[in-house]
């Protein structure tokens, strides 16, 4: 798919999930792209009073454009020579103790097989991986922006308002900001 076409989904990494990435060699290529550390929350007001300031340590959030994390993942596993395929699953089934993925004509037996092909994963369905869903009783909209001369750069900004909250987060690539309402 075309990655530079998804410029407005974006994911704040784990601590956990920064160091696998870092064990495979995947965080310099992360950060080669530009990702940012959000490393403190401030918590106001509507009217702008600070009420808590707290620096995150441990929970801090590794935060890079959805796009440019597949492009790096995808970058680490040609490095490391993985056969990356570019076709659609059709069928999944697994066969003395193999799995054998389906794609079109073509069938592949591979040794590990990984479901992350989205929320409705044909690869979780055929290895009968149950997932629930989630019904959400509310609306976000999420705009990007220019980030605003006040606003560092590691600082994850959370704004109460008497009509709901409003997130200022940092994201990608720098100089801009996630705004959530």
């Amino acid at each position: 798919r075309d990655l530079s076409r998804d410029p407005n989904r974006g994911d704040a990494l784990e601590v956990d999930t920064v160091r696998a990435l870092e064990s495979i060699g995947a965080k310099a290529e992360l950060e080669r792209r530009g990702a940012v550390w959000a490393r403190r929350a401030i918590f106001t007001s509507g009217r702008g009073n600070e009420l808590v300031q707290t620096h995150l340590g441990e929970n801090a959030r590794l935060v890079l454009n959805h796009a440019e994390i597949e492009a790096g993942l995808l970058q680490v596993a040609r490095d490391r020579g993985v056969d990356i395929r570019y076709q659609t699953v059709t069928g999944v089934r697994r066969e003395a103790g193999r799995w054998r993925v389906e794609a079109g004509e073509q069938v592949h037996e591979p040794r590990l097989l990984i479901a992350a092909d989205g929320a409705r994963s044909i690869v979780r369905e055929y290895a009968r991986i149950d997932h629930p869903g989630w019904e959400y009783e509310h609306s976000v909209v999420i705009l990007h922006a220019q980030k605003p001369g006040w606003m560092e750069e590691d600082v994850a900004w959370l704004i109460h308002h008497r009509q709901g909250a409003v997130m200022v987060l940092p994201t990608t690539p720098r100089g801009k900001c996630r705004v959530v309402v």
